[in-house]
Order: C-alpha cells, then structure tokens, then sequence
C-alpha cells in the first residue's frame, strides 16, 4: 500500500522569534514554538496517525507519513495556516511524496529534503496588501496587524520604565500569544525545571532559580554590562538523519532535543553550584537567576545568551557532555558513521545590543568553524583534525582578513585533547589562570603588538622588522622580573611558536597566527571554572 510523506520546515525561525524586543517575550516566542509543535502532534494523533508515523514534530519541523494523499495535502495547508496565525511567521512545505514500501523510506526522505531546499532557495514573491487607514499595526513587531489592545503593557511585559507615558499597546495574534507565554514561563519554564533536577540532594531545596526579565540582569553579572550568545550546530545531522530507517528516524528526532536540553541544564547546574557554593555551604534558601537562557532550541540548532565570563568553558563543557551522550545514542541504536561533533560561533556585545544582530553575528562565526571543520574531514591530516570547533569575537570588532599574519588562530578546538590544525580551547583557558599575576599594563603592553594597524601584512617588509626590533625590547623589559618573563614566553611558544623571524606565530593553513590576541582580547570571559572561588572572583 502506498503511503505519503510530508515534510515542512519553519523558515528564519531567529527572526520571527526576534521580533518582540523584550527578553521575556523572546522567551516567549521560543516556547511558542514548542508548545506548537506538541500541540500539532497531538491534533495528529486524534486524526487517526499513528504515533510511529509521526516521525519529527519539533522544533518547527515535521515528518509524518498518511495513507492518503488527500489527507497529507490538506495538512500541509493547515501546518502553514496556523504557523502563520499562532507564529506569524511562514512555514515551508513539500507536496506529497510516496512511499511505495518501507525500504524505499530512505530515498523519498533524501528526495524530500532537496525539494524543500529548493523551497526554501526560490520562496514565493511577497504580496503586499494596500494601506488601510481603520487597520491596526502591531506595536510590537511592526508587521502584524492590530488583534487585541493591551491595557497596562509596560506593567505586564515587565518594563517599569515610568519615562513611558503610554501604558497601552496594539498587539497582533503572535506577540499577544507570546506575552500570554511569556508571564507563565518566566516562572515556569520547562528549562528551569531541568536545571533543577541536575542538583544533587539538598540543593534542590535550597535555590530558587528565576528567569531574568532584562538582558541587564544577566549582563551586570561581574563584566562591563556585557553578554554572550552562542549558536551552535550540530555536524552532519543532515547525513546521519539521511542514513536512518524510519524508526532510527523517530527516535533520534525524539532524543536529539532532550540530550541538547539536558545537556545544556546539566552545564549550567554545574557552573551555579561553582560560583554560588558559599551560598549553598550556609544551608540556608536564597534565589538566584539562571546564568544561561535558551533562546532558540530546535533539533540541534542551539542559541542561547549567557554569562559572558564563563562562555568559553561553557562550551568546552558542553562539548564533552554532548558528545559522549550522542555517541552512546548511536551506538545503542545501530547508527554508523563519524564520531559525533559540534560546532560553535560566540559573540560577546552590550545589553542593549539587537538580538537580531547578535544572532548574525555569532552565525558568521559559526560559519568559520563549520568551514574549518568540513575542510579537516578532507584535508591530508584528516585524522589530526578536531571537528569540533568554535569562533568567537566580539560584535562589531575589526577583524581582519587578509595579510599574512593575523591577530588570532581561530578557530579551536572545543574537545579537551588539541589536534595537529587546531589549538584546544583548554589550552587557551589555562593560560588565563597561569598569567594571573602579570600586571595588567604589561598585558595590555603586549595586548597592542597584535593590533591590526601594527601587524605587517607581508612577510618580507619593513613593518616586520619594526615589530620584531620593538618586541625584543619589549622582551628585554619583561626580563627584569624573571618568573613572569618566564611565563610570557611559555605562553607564547604554546599559544604561537618559537620561531621569531615569523612573529612567534605558527601556521594556521596558508597564514600565520597566535593565540595570544584572542587569549588577551577574551580575558573577562576566559574564567576557568576548575579555578577555586577566590580565583574566580578576581
């Protein structure tokens, strides 16, 4: 009997999400979608397809399998209807694909998944409706149209700025339904509820967690008012998700979510019973705010906000969580291929920064080490090449392409043992705690040798000599104190090379880097959390 398969796929889910402005309402809109989702599913269910037909129903995704064609078409339509309305956003959705028999599943999900690229490259021309005077506009996202006035907005929404004269907003179906969301969530969010469950014994009794209504809130957590947010993705989930049958199908969609979620709650659990044990020793309840917020959480498109000082061993940790419980999934459910990696791009920014913009941001870096991790799988030393790897930077920062040494040798390698291309993130972290007790102006002294208006773009030039004849003053002035000018060349030779006459650099593919500028550039958020308290409040 032949059956049919629908795929649809939710399109630029960061910006339908990121169209409230308000860190509440994002959340919101985040667990919108997964509250969608599940709802869709359950509709799905009553309709008579059986729980083992409805392969993926998350994160904006679907692939479920009818036994009429009429059936998968009119569902489709219905998919992107509501997403429209309850979301307002679109939704991408393939005509319906036969299925002739069970083997053949694998082929018509490879098929399906290039018809929706196509989709998603070549999208249908937007049609703009004429402007009318007695329609309202969304106040919000500025696109909707005017569904329900709010009463009291500033007081709801959480914004007790009294500056604001009008307490009243027009708001459209999806952000009302985001707002609605977003006041149950902030105390009741699924996310919080797992963080929790990861404390061990009486902790659980002890701390109350609560999700920060501003980005300030998490930003004036120790560092300048900054904030970091990390996308992440996984490597070759579309080749592994291609090599399954439809019950490997079923359930690595089904487990991919809870092992990024609780991985995620696992870290963060871990990163508050460090900086607050103080607090958890006393015995008594006290209440802190979470320090990692998930934003976007869907298969294994991962992009949250947190902490800025503890982002990079967040990711390292991460890192080692996911992919030992990935592994063990596969093996467990006969999955071949690679060894499971992920991939990683950070962006540190002020508060005030766009989200959108933010996003973007990180994207870009996560571009470079997804470039660098595909590149590796190729490369003569393949088997010496770490495939998880982040980049980072910070937002609007200069950072320079071209010339033939460069001021970082990103991206690393977010996996504790180092590879033969790539530095470990570790390895860099360590040196953030070794070089503690170098005074501040002589790092900052350091710190502008790696300026890209200092940097000589060729390696035969007279600015090359310039920076070499001034660093080894600079070396001769270090070598008063012997201890630190021991550690500042140790780091060096680790982080760079021994080798002068290339700037200390080593060889990062057709250029030369150092791992010092980025070490320098991300002090405030290179903290180790294997340090002890005393260390970390420094």
């Amino acid at each position: 009997m032949t059956k049919f398969l629908l795929v649809a796929e939710a399109d630029q889910i960061q910006k339908t999400i990121f169209k409230a402005t308000r860190l509440a309402e994002i959340i919101g809109g985040s667990q919108l979608l997964t509250n969608w989702c599940n709802e869709k599913a359950e509709e799905l269910r009553e309709f008579g397809i059986l729980e083992e037909d409805i392969i993926i129903a998350d994160g904006g995704a679907f692939r479920i399998i009818f036994n009429k064609y009429e059936d998968c078409e009119h569902w489709g339509m219905r998919l992107a209807e509501d997403y429209a309305s309850v979301i307002g956003g679109t939704i991408s959705v393939t005509k319906p694909l036969p299925i002739n028999d069970e083997n053949s599943f694998r082929e018509v999900s490879v098929l399906a998944q290039l018809e929706l690229r196509k989709m998603k490259n070549n999208p249908l021309p937007i049609s703009v409706n004429q402007h009318n005077p007695f329609v309202n506009i969304c106040d919000v996202c500025g696109s909707g149209l005017g569904n329900e006035k709010i009463e009291n907005y500033q007081q709801i929404s959480g914004n007790n700025d009294n500056t604001v004269h009008d307490k009243r907003k027009i708001l459209c179906r999806s952000c009302n339904n985001k707002l609605k969301l977003a006041q149950e969530s902030h105390f009741k969010s699924n996310f919080l509820a797992h963080v929790k469950n990861c404390f061990q014994g009486t902790q659980k009794d002890q701390i109350t967690l609560r999700m920060p209504q501003e980005v300030e809130e998490l930003a004036s957590y120790k560092v300048r008012n900054n904030i970091a947010y990390i996308v992440a993705d996984g490597n070759d989930m579309g080749v592994l998700f291609s090599t399954c049958n439809k019950a490997q199908m079923k359930s690595l969609s089904t487990e991919l979510p809870k092992i990024i979620n609780e991985t995620i709650a696992i870290v963060t659990a871990r990163m508050i019973v460090k900086l607050y044990e103080e607090e958890f020793a006393a015995g008594k309840p006290f209440e802190v705010i979470c320090l990692v917020v998930p934003l976007i959480l869907g298969g294994d498109d991962i992009y949250i906000q947190l902490a800025a000082p503890y982002s990079l061993d967040f990711v390292r940790m991460f890192t080692s969580l996911y992919i030992d419980r990935m592994q063990t999934f596969k093996r467990e459910n006969g999955l071949q291929g690679e060894k499971a990696g992920i991939c990683f791009g950070l962006v540190i920014c002020k508060a005030k920064y766009p989200h959108t913009l933010a996003y973007d941001h990180a994207h870009k870096f996560l571009n470079q080490s997804k470039v660098a991790a595909k590149a590796g799988r190729v490369g003569i030393n393949a088997d010496q090449v770490s495939r998880s790897l982040i980049s980072f930077g910070v937002a609007e920062a200069n950072h320079r392409l071209e010339g033939h040494y460069q001021p970082s040798l990103q991206p690393y390698s977010t996996e504790d043992i180092a590879s033969r291309r790539h530095l470990s993130l570790k390895e860099l972290i360590s040196y953030r705690s070794k070089l503690k007790d170098v005074p501040s102006s002589r790092l900052a002294e350091w710190h502008k040798f790696y300026d890209i208006s200092v940097l000589p773009e060729r390696p035969r030039s007279q600015a090359k000599d310039n920076w070499i004849s001034d660093f080894r003053y600079f070396r001769q002035r270090t070598s008063i104190n012997p201890s630190i000018n021991t550690l500042l060349y140790e780091a060096l030779v680790t982080l760079g090379s021994d080798n002068e006459e290339e700037l200390y650099m080593r060889s990062n593919d057709s250029k030369f880097g150092s791992g010092i500028p980025d070490l320098l550039e991300f002090w405030d958020y290179a903290s180790d959390l294997a340090d002890d308290k005393e260390e970390l409040e420094k």
